[in-house]
């Protein structure tokens, strides 16, 4: 089998390599970019709505994965109804990289050690250039208490 690259545009750092592998595997089904839905759950899926309802395609996150959760599925026409579309995905995606699936920033990726630049307690996202983060410190005092087996001479009377 031989290795599948994805599309050149979409190569480098900030870009999944998972993606770019189902993007290029899957092609022939759904084209260069296939549709981008969200479901009420906020949950991201790659693929297309046929005429007939069923949705063919995949979670994000699977994809992301790069293992058999990547599978594509012919979901009931329900979940197809109760998707939603994400206008302009491919745009921000190909202008931000992985920031465009994690705009809040709170996921990590492999691979992700090109993602920041790091100054002291302060760090920019180069992948994107629109999250800067800084790094808080607290102590927290916690204090604990379990039950014990009692020994003869911590006072228990006979």
């Amino acid at each position: 089998m031989s290795a599948v690259t994805p599309p050149r545009q979409l190569q480098g750092a900030k870009y999944s390599p998972n993606l770019g592998r189902w993007l290029a595997r899957n092609r022939r089904q759904f084209g260069d970019r296939p549709g981008v839905y969200r479901d009420a759950d906020s949950v991201l899926f790659f693929g297309k709505i046929e005429d007939h309802g069923f949705f063919i395609g995949a979670r994000m996150w699977g994809v992301l994965a790069g293992n058999k959760r990547g599978s594509i599925y012919a979901y009931e026409p329900r979940i197809g109804l109760e998707l939603t579309e994400v206008e302009g995905f491919w745009d921000r995606y190909a202008e931000q990289g992985r920031c465009a699936m994690d705009p809040e920033h709170r996921t990590s990726f492999i691979g992700d050690d090109t993602r920041w630049q790091v100054d002291g307690d302060h760090r920019e996202c180069l992948w994107c250039g629109q999250c800067s983060q800084t790094l808080r410190r607290w102590t927290e005092h916690v204090e604990r208490s379990a039950w014990a087996i009692a020994t003869p001479t911590e006072g228990i009377a006979a």
